[in-house]
């Protein structure tokens, strides 16, 4: 039997009466485990492990597949399983997640994160735009994380101020670096400066400085759009 806490982030169906927990574990990173029973009508555990629960978990080694020998939660975020439009955020951040990390490779810090991340969505009220502001933050950190970061400050060759990306060779150019290695602009995107700024600023807060952060309406559609471009090129 191994103990651990883990945060549970999705589950589904596995034969007539058991279901298959995705969770993230402190000690072991995410693990796919067997819930035993858990679609019978009275089972003990069903509440537990609903997806988003933090949870104490025992795990016990079976021959094809570890499954849960308990669970008991720590931490159920009822505000946020209440709420749609925090559901929304929740679940794209752990899809974020899910699309960035691989099965039984542990890191406390992305562990942290996320539970910083749904510990803070829980205390926010109905259409908060916070929650968009921590969904980025998380989105961000994460990236840092896992060495998937990319810095746009400086171009590539020179090490002048960048506002160019050539996502064809991952590389930031500066305008007259551009004009010298003749790039075509189908493989350029412009990157707006405020938005690299902005970047770094999430990136040296946490999540109770993010109030003390100004933010505009735009700059949060093309920091979304900056992200989905890191995330693409990964």
């Amino acid at each position: 039997m191994i103990k651990t806490k883990a945060i549970v982030l999705s589950r589904r169906d596995c034969n007539d009466y058991d279901s298959l927990i995705s969770c993230y574990s402190l000690d072991f990173g995410k693990i796919c485990l067997l819930a035993k029973g858990l679609k019978r009508p009275k089972a003990k555990l069903v509440g537990h492990l609903e997806p988003l629960n933090i949870i104490d978990l025992m795990i016990i080694k079976g021959r094809e597949r570890d499954y849960i020998g308990s669970a008991i939660s720590e931490d159920s975020f009822l505000n946020i399983k209440t709420n749609y439009y925090l559901i929304d955020i929740a679940g794209r951040g752990i899809n974020f997640l899910n699309g960035l990390i691989f099965q039984n490779q542990a890191d406390y810090n992305i562990f942290l994160i996320l539970k910083d991340f749904l510990t803070e969505l829980n205390n926010l009220k109905d259409e908060d735009r916070e929650a968009e502001i921590y969904l980025i933050f998380f989105q961000l950190k994460l990236l840092d994380i896992l060495g998937y970061d990319f810095d746009f400050s400086n171009c590539s060759v020179c090490n002048k101020e960048s506002i160019y990306f050539n996502f064809f060779d991952k590389e930031v150019l500066c305008q007259d670096c551009l004009k010298t290695k003749n790039v075509s602009m189908t493989k350029i995107i412009k990157i707006d400066r405020s938005i690299i700024n902005f970047k770094k600023e999430i990136l040296q807060s946490n999540f109770k400085d993010l109030e003390k952060i100004k933010i505009k309406d735009g700059d949060l559609k093309k920091m979304n759009e900056l992200i989905e471009i890191i995330r693409k090129i990964i």
